[in-house]
């Protein structure tokens, strides 16, 4: 089983589904030099080939799924004491899973991350 590659991408079985991860990079405020090339930006690859999207157990599940490969690439905020990269990696985690859960076009999952996205809000 591959979970980690040098990319991010969400993945339905072979379908490559979010490029969002490589621009949540430059959205944390890594800069990219000329040497530096988008394909070799930490990238992970949240496959839900085995999950039934349109059921609310499967959305939840993909989700966290989704969550994970973004703290698996952005970082743990609660891993740092530094505000500015607590700051960073923060947006770095939310912009990433917005646009995962955008790229998947799953309604389940969209309505799961909807109600966490505002439980988180609220708490």
């Amino acid at each position: 089983m591959q979970t980690q590659t040098s990319r991010p991408q969400v993945r339905k079985r072979a379908r490559p589904v979010a490029a969002a991860f490589v621009l949540m990079l430059a959205i944390a405020g890594v800069a990219l030099t000329d040497s530096a090339r988008a394909d070799e930006l930490p990238r992970v690859t949240v496959k839900y080939g085995d999950l039934n999207l349109s059921t609310a157990e499967g959305a939840e599940r993909l989700l966290r799924r989704i969550k994970g490969g973004a703290r698996q690439v952005c970082g743990d905020p609660d891993g740092t004491r530094d505000l500015a990269r607590w700051l960073s990696i923060r947006h770095c985690y939310s912009q990433a899973v917005a646009r995962a859960v955008e790229d998947v076009q799953a309604a389940r999952l969209t309505e799961a991350y909807r109600a966490s996205h505002s439980m988180a809000r609220t708490n």
